[in-house]
């Protein structure tokens, strides 16, 4: 793992406060002959640590490349340095909540192809996701399978394999 703040392994920024932005990258070594292609790159914003690295292990171990932050403004760091095809975001954080994350990632053009699903347990801040544009809805907990086949399914709608 490595922090990708800058491109840079332990690299960081300070906010306006003063408080560091950081996340951690997981990367998959390039895949078995037998793959289409290389694999999904995956930006996990989860600040439950317990859960995340739960997710994380289950994605990696499934072939996808895993980029990991702990809140939305991490996750803003995270997008520019390490450019993911997808992201699940979680929507209860401290900080920058997920809610505030999506609505700021879907201002920005450059992000456009992004594709984006929502995780949480409460079906109103779901439904509030959906009407800022996310292409998808995970409820938690949520299923490793289930989750896998979402992504795959992103994959092959983003063109990516």
């Amino acid at each position: 793992m490595r922090e990708c703040v800058d491109e840079k392994p332990a690299a960081s920024s300070l906010t306006n406060d003063g408080s560091a932005l950081r996340c951690v990258v997981e990367r998959m070594p390039p895949p078995a002959p037998a793959r289409s292609s290389a694999p999904i790159t995956v930006l996990l914003v989860e600040d439950d640590q317990e859960e995340a690295e739960v997710l994380e292990r289950a994605l990696v171990e499934r072939g996808f490349s895993v980029v990991r932050a702990q809140d939305g403004i991490d996750a803003v760091s995270c997008l520019y340095a390490s450019r993911p095809d997808v992201a699940l975001v979680d929507l209860r954080m401290p900080r920058m909540n997920g809610l505030e994350l999506i609505e700021q990632m879907r201002e920005d053009r450059s992000l456009a192809s992004l594709r984006v699903f929502a995780m949480s347990g409460a079906p109103q801040l779901l439904a509030h996701a959906r009407e800022l544009g996310v292409n998808g809805v995970l409820e938690k907990p949520l299923q490793i399978d289930a989750l896998t086949d979402v992504l795959r399914g992103a994959r092959r709608v983003a063109g990516l394999g």
